[in-house]
C-alpha cells in the first residue's frame, strides 16, 4: 500500500469502504 503513502489524492478516488484510507 506504498502507492496510498505517495499520493493522498487517490485515497479520496478510492472506496470509502476501506478503513485503510482513515489511517493514512
Amino acid at each position: 500500500m506504498c502507492f496510498v503513502s505517495q499520493s493522498l489524492h487517490p485515497i479520496i478516488l478510492l472506496p470509502p469502504p476501506s478503513p485503510l484510507h482513515l489511517v493514512f
